[in-house]
């Protein structure tokens, strides 16, 4: 059952039903855990990402962030145990030749 603003559809009927009456309350908690959860993440991300600017020259440091899907596409193959096929590979390979040549010339 996909949910996505309030409504949610269900995969037995096909009709639209408000999350509030498939979930009662539980909709409030989740709602307080996504903002717990999106306000400490963002917070961390703001604070190292400005700490990264202290050190580092901007240029340097903004090229390096195009290293975060490589990060996570490890992460998934570790942590999920997705696949690394040949197009991931050649993405990461592409990714990381773009990013080398762009802080040799930074």
């Amino acid at each position: 059952m996909a949910s996505w603003f309030g409504v949610s559809c269900d995969a037995d009927s096909g009709h639209l039903v408000r999350t509030s009456q498939l979930y009662g309350d539980l909709t409030s908690w989740f709602s307080l855990l996504r903002l717990y959860d999106a306000g400490t993440h963002m917070g961390l991300c703001y604070l190292t990402w400005f700490e990264t600017l202290r050190r580092l020259p901007p240029v340097s440091a903004s090229t390096g962030m195009l290293l975060v899907p490589v990060l996570a596409i490890f992460a998934a193959a570790i942590i999920l145990d997705e696949p690394l096929g040949l197009r991931e590979l050649a993405a990461i390979a592409l990714t990381l030749g773009g990013v080398t040549l762009a802080l040799q010339r930074a």
